[in-house]
This record gives structure tokens, sequence and C-alpha cells, in this order.
């Protein structure tokens, strides 16, 4: 589920998960938490986006862990040295 976060203008992701709840027992959701999901769903599918909030959102750009990479402007150059360096070290035993 998501929720709207005014003051970073954008939408948050909320962990709901419809079979586990922290305030029931047995891992088992209550009817009313239940009831909660269901009609938020249905709301949704029913009435669209402008039905569960008027606010439009941001969402914040794809980030990967490793960073972000910017080849050299000659990469393919110094690939085809290393590869050539490589030939020439290791024959053509294959």
């Amino acid at each position: 589920m998501f929720s709207f976060n005014t003051e970073k203008n954008r939408l948050d992701t909320i962990l709901f998960q419809p079979n586990a709840s922290d305030h029931s027992s047995l891992f088992l959701s209550e009817k009313y938490e239940n009831n909660v999901f269901i009609s938020f769903i249905n709301t949704y599918m029913q009435k669209g986006r402008d039905a569960i909030t008027d606010h439009d959102f941001e969402c914040e750009p794809l980030t990967l862990y490793f960073g972000g990479y910017n080849p050299p402007a000659d990469a393919d150059s110094q690939i085809a040295n290393t590869l050539g360096m490589l030939d020439k070290e290791t024959g053509s035993d294959a």
C-alpha cells in the first residue's frame, strides 16, 4: 500500500501483509484490518487514484547500489587493446 508524504510531495510505500498483523494472534489479520485493505483496493479499482488522494506525487529516481557508471571516452579502444594483449599472452589454444 502507499501513503502520501506531504512533506516530500511523494508516495511512500507501506508494508501491508493481509495475513499477518502485529495486533492479532497467530499471525492472522483481524476482520477490520482486512476490511481496510479490501476497501482501499475496491475504491482504487472502482474510482481510480483521485478517490484515494487528491495530491500529485513524485517518485524518487531509481538508484543502483553500485552507483553510476560513466565510461571513459575511449572505452572501446581500451577494451580492444586489453583483449589484444590478452590474446598475445595466452595464445590461441581454443
